[in-house]
């Protein structure tokens, strides 16, 4: 990333926060540094430059250095690699750090894999965060969301500040990919409407079916929207009619059809639905003057704005 400042100590990397100093061990007690929580800024982005090679599919078994091969490097360096290998893990995620810059060695970013690596391995959240970056950006390592995935959520859980924001993007990444299930955006509220859903109450159909429509704490989908509206109007409850009538209508989730939105507008007014008459009856007018393929295009309120208001049963069928 490009810095403010010529100065490296300002400087952010994997897992230290932009505007605090890299944790480094001291030397007159290099076990007894103060460790510092890491809250990395959710916009933070590697550096422009990356140094070292490029090794496609690492397991962490594979990087495995030899240790009386570390680079050479200042007199603050050499004090945290001497920590970093009797254990110190804040010394590890210093030594971590002087390899991504380049800073107080040269750069190498096989041996910043390793050391984030062996920080992890001794629980050290930093380490996670560390990895789960190189994995998502493709550092050294070929880029991996799962696996970045895995190492942020470890992190998150340990109480890294950072991991939280980089967690909630990438999976918001995944979903789009279609990798991953946007369930795993929601709120413990709305799990438990997705439970309460499952087990076949319809208001907590119509609820997620909501969610869905307007995407408010997860990704907008109108096909699982117009899944939800019906497996709610299944159990007859007008605000399920109704909100597939206007997923008809509007062809959001299904194809525009004019015929069965009128069809599920009718139904909901026969269950009493305050605006399904309303509905129905503009687009009764419309209908004859319109060619149905475009008809309505354009119209992107919600189906449930207007507060939501019966028909034989034959015919119904076949909106499921």
């Amino acid at each position: 990333m490009s810095s403010e400042s010529d100065d490296p100590s300002c400087l952010s990397s994997p897992a230290t926060e932009a505007s605090a100093a890299t944790t480094t061990a001291t030397a007159a007690d290099p076990v007894a540094a103060e460790t510092k929580d890491a809250v990395v800024d959710s916009s933070l982005e590697a550096p422009v430059e990356t140094k070292g090679e490029t090794k496609s599919s690492v397991e962490y078994a594979d990087v495995n250095l030899d240790l009386d091969e570390e680079d050479t490097g200042d007199a603050e360096f050499q004090t945290n690699l001497q920590a970093a290998q009797a254990g110190n893990t804040d010394a590890m995620i210093a030594v971590a750090d002087a390899y991504w810059y380049g800073t107080a060695v040269a750069g190498n970013l096989k041996r910043a894999f390793m050391w984030y690596q062996r920080a992890a391995d001794c629980g050290d959240m930093r380490g996670f965060y560390g990895l789960g970056w190189m994995y998502e950006h493709g550092e050294f390592v070929e880029k991996d969301l799962i696996r970045a995935r895995e190492n942020y959520e470890v992190a998150d859980k340990g109480g890294h500040d950072g991991a939280k924001q980089r967690l909630y993007t990438l999976v918001l990444s995944l979903i789009r990919d279609g990798m991953e299930d946007e369930t795993r955006l929601f709120t413990p509220e709305l799990m438990e409407t997705l439970y309460a859903a499952q087990c076949g109450d319809a208001d907590a159909m119509i609820k997620l079916a909501d969610e869905y429509w307007y995407g408010t704490t997860s990704v907008r989908n109108y096909e699982k929207a117009v899944h939800w509206y019906q497996q709610a109007a299944h159990n007859e409850h007008p605000d399920g009619y109704y909100g597939l009538g206007w997923c008809y209508e509007h062809g959001q989730g299904v194809p525009i059809d004019l015929r069965k939105a009128l069809q599920c507008y009718e139904r909901a007014m026969n269950l009493a639905h305050e605006s399904a008459k309303g509905r129905y009856e503009e687009l009764l007018a419309r209908v004859p003057k319109e060619d149905a393929s475009g008809a309505c295009e354009g119209a992107q309120e919600s189906p449930q704005m207007e507060t939501r208001e019966d028909t034989d049963e034959e015919g119904f069928e076949a909106l499921f």
